[in-house]
Order: C-alpha cells, then sequence, then structure tokens
C-alpha cells in the first residue's frame, strides 16, 4: 500500500476513539433493534470481516494491492527483443485483507457500514466493557415501547442482552438483575439514591425506583431496601385522594404494588413493617413504656393500627392498652367503654368480657371485687386504686340490689367522708359519686338504715 492511501484511510484505533450511532432503524420497534445493537459495536470499532467479504471482495483488493504505485511489476526485455521476463511479487494476500479493513473503517467513518452489514460482510464482536451500555439499554427499552416498570429480565435475555447484565453495576450480588441495567441507563434510581431518598423523606417520582418495578430484584432480605419501600409506600398513602394514615395501612396495599413477597417477609404483620421504618415503637419498648406509665406520640404503638387485635389475647399487652386509653383520657374517674371506643381500641374488651371495669382491674388502676369486699369488712381502704362505685359508669358486676356491695359503699363513703355513718348527708353522696346508691334507696335516712341492718347482719 502506498503511503498516501495509507494516510487516507482511518485506522480501527480511530474508528474506536470517536465511536459514530449506528443508522436509523430500517424497521420499527424490536424487529430492528438487534440490527442497531450491532452496528453500535461495529462502530464503536469492535467487529470482525466475514469470510463471505473476504471471497467476494480480496480478489478486487488483490487486483488493487497487485499494482499499487511502486510495487508494479516491471516488464524487462531487451533491444534485442529478447522473451520478456516479468517479475513477481511476493504473495498479496495479508496486503489485501488490510486493505478490506481499510475499507470497512473508512465505511464507519461515513456512515455506510449499514450496507456491509446487511450484505453479511461484517460482523460485531461483542465486548460490553467497552461500549456504552446505557445507550444500548435506553434504545432497547424504546424499542421495547414498554413502559420502564413493565421491563423484564426476559425482555433483555430475549432480545440479544442477557449477556451484559453482569457487567452493569450490581450492588447487594445481584450480577444478573435487570434493574441494574435501567439504573446503569439512567432509567431508574440507583439503590444508594433510593436509600438516601428514604433517609430524607423526599422521593423523586422522575424515574422509578427498585420496588416500583413489576419485577422486583430479589433483594428485601437486605433490611434498607425494605424500609425504603415501606417509607415510599406511606408517602404515597399520605399523598394519595383520599389521603390514608399509617394506622390504616393493610395487606391490600402491599398487594396493589405487586409487593406479596414483602408481605411474606414480614409474615403478613404490617406494624413490623412500621417499626422497621421507624414508624412504630417495637413491642420490648411499648412494654417498657407501660411499665413507667409514659407513652410517647412519637411513633405508633400496635394498637392504634387498624388491624391489631391479634395480640390482645395477651394479658402483658391488654394492660399496655388499659394504660394508653387512660393517659389519653387525662382522668381515671373519666375511663368510659366510649373512651376505648373513640380510640379505635374496643377490641380489647372482648377479653375482658366486654366488662371496662374488669379491664381496669387487670391494669392495676381499680380493686377487684373480692378486694374491695375485704377492705370494706376490715374498714382498710386503699386510695391507690378505684372502686366499682367511683368509676364513671359503675360496673353491672357491682350490684346496688346486693347488701353486702352496698354495705361495702356505706362503709367506705364514711371513711372518705370522715364521718360516722350516722352523720353521712345526701351531699355526701353526691360529692363522692356515690349518686347511684343514693338514688337506690331515695334519702339519707332510708341509707342510714340500710347500713344499719346490713351491719347487724
Amino acid at each position: 500500500m502506498s503511503q498516501a492511501q495509507q494516510s487516507s484511510a482511518p485506522t480501527r484505533a480511530q474508528a474506536h476513539s470517536a465511536p459514530r450511532l449506528p443508522m436509523p432503524l430500517k424497521h420499527e420497534g424490536l424487529a430492528g433493534f438487534r440490527r442497531w445493537r450491532d452496528l453500535f459495536f461495529i462502530n464503536a470499532g469492535l467487529f470482525k470481516i466475514t469470510d463471505k467479504c473476504f471471497k467476494s471482495l480480496l480478489p478486487e483488493f488483490a487486483r488493487q494491492a497487485a499494482v499499487a504505485p511502486g510495487e508494479l511489476a516491471e516488464m524487462v526485455c531487451d533491444r534485442r527483443k529478447e522473451d520478456v521476463i516479468t517479475l513477481t511479487l511476493p504473495t498479496v494476500g495479508s496486503t489485501a485483507k488490510s486493505l478490506v479493513h481499510a475499507k470497512a473503517l473508512e465505511k464507519i467513518s461515513d456512515g455506510t457500514i449499514g450496507e456491509w452489514y446487511d450484505a453479511g460482510f461484517i460482523q460485531p464482536v461483542v465486548k460490553w466493557k467497552r461500549v456504552d451500555r446505557g445507550a444500548i439499554t435506553r434504545k432497547f427499552v424504546e424499542c421495547l415501547g414498554k413502559q420502564v416498570t413493565a421491563v423484564s429480565s426476559d425482555d433483555l435475555r430475549l432480545n440479544g442482552l442477557g449477556t451484559m447484565l453482569p457487567y452493569c453495576p450490581h450492588p447487594l450480588g445481584l450480577k444478573h438483575s435487570h434493574f441494574f441495567a435501567l439504573v446503569e441507563a439512567g432509567l431508574a434510581h440507583s439503590i444508594k439514591a433510593t436509600l438516601e431518598h428514604a433517609s430524607s423523606g423526599e422521593f423523586d417520582a422522575s424515574k422509578p425506583y427498585f420496588f416500583q418495578m413489576n419485577d422486583v430484584p430479589k433483594i428485601y432480605h437486605v433490611k434498607a431496601c425494605r424500609v425504603a419501600a415501606v417509607k415510599w409506600l406511606l408517602n404515597e398513602l399520605k399523598n394519595s385522594t383520599p389521603s390514608k394514615n399509617a394506622t390504616e395501612l393493610s395487606q391490600d396495599d402491599f398487594h396493589e404494588r405487586g409487593w406479596a413477597g414483602l408481605v411474606k417477609h414480614y409474615a403478613c404483620n404490617l406494624f413490623e413493617a412500621l417499626v422497621e421504618a421507624q414508624r412504630g415503637w417495637p413491642l420490648d419498648e411499648t412494654l417498657e413504656h407501660s411499665a413507667a406509665g409514659k407513652f410517647s406520640d412519637e411513633k405508633l404503638y400496635f394498637w392504634q393500627m387498624k388491624r391489631s387485635s391479634r395480640l390482645y389475647s395477651e394479658q402483658k399487652y391488654r394492660i399496655a392498652v388499659t394504660r394508653w386509653v387512660v393517659s389519653k383520657t387525662g382522668k381515671l374517674e373519666n375511663v368510659i367503654v366510649d373512651s376505648f371506643q373513640n380510640l379505635g381500641v374496643a377490641g380489647l374488651l372482648v377479653h375482658t368480657q366486654h366488662s371496662l371495669y374488669l379491664a381496669l382491674v387487670e391494669a392495676g388502676f381499680a380493686h377487684s371485687l373480692e378486694e374491695t369486699l375485704d377492705h370494706a369488712r376490715t374498714g382498710k381502704f386503699d386510695g391507690s386504686k378505684v372502686y366499682p362505685w367511683q368509676m364513671a359508669r359503675v360496673p353491672t358486676s357491682f350490684d346496688y340490689s346486693n347488701g353486702e356491695h352496698r354495705a361495702a359503699a356505706y362503709t367506705w363513703l364514711a371513711w372518705k367522708a370522715s364521718k360516722p355513718v350516722d352523720a353521712i348527708t345526701k351531699q355526701d353522696f353526691l360529692d363522692h359519686g356515690l349518686a347511684g346508691l343514693y338514688a337506690h334507696k331515695g334519702f339519707e335516712t332510708t341509707c342510714i338504715d340500710d347500713f344499719r341492718s346490713l351491719a347487724a347482719t
């Protein structure tokens, strides 16, 4: 090859340093994607010339090589018309092949290499490390015609991109997940960005997160990823119409988004999801708050969930709930059944025979009936807890038609008012919450006579 020819033909290194985009697709959709992909590699200088090309073009290039300037065969003869002697050149095969390669680079440079590709003269050499994988993925998604969230691993594998997946940056050891190809292409948020958004509480809807994919990568074994998904869901529910808060979280909210795997991870106990996301109090801390009698609104307690009754079967949790209700009501004497109903924990009373009084006894706020009668017999009352008649609504288990129950109330009233029974007045009954007992007999002399009668027996 002459110096002029050598200087005008681009080298493979030059073609690789400034790769050209492939020619536009000849066909719409995936029909033309593989051609586009192959030309992408070829334009990046990653190609091989086929035998078909050499068979078709070598004769022509061999002739060019044989008559190239500076390499012409000279015809030698003498004046006496001797026989012509032809000087033969060395084998020109390698030179001709170089010319073929140079021609390929020339066609890459002028954007006509697609002609050779269509003719079967040139094939790509697939080396994923040496090309812009993101550009290929973006073009594929464009040709696929699906939403990014609907793209699956099978989509990539069935269209010649399966071998690319191990080369995409893949945290958490998921080297064959299509999601990280989308991340590399800038079509989805990375795991790092996702965790940062979850930490700040500021999510970005311009691209999908891993948990929004129809084909979610299997990374729910990583706690931080689970937390990010739950925080995003709570944010979505808060901003939805109608708005939902964390207490209304349900399995349907997860299943509607294809998160059955996440629900399974929490063993269908969605409150655990809130605990992990720092939106709910762990059970051990809940019991500590109950023991101390100090509750916090910083996070949710399990009973504030709409579906939480499964723990009411355990006494320690019922006690915690009752103490929380009392703290929310502000004053023990004001606690009524409606207090539980209004705070969404009326289900607890199912486990105390539907008795508010028994719930208070269990939680250490009220004396049991046995204790009450014993205190009345001994005359030693204890003001650290309430007696049945001190409740806003006297429990049905304490019955004024029962003489022993009335006697206990009379005795307590005398102790509370610091008066002998004979000196008790109607106002004493009213001031100490025994209007019901007073009404049962009608007036104080009747109550006094009733007490004397009961005392005698």
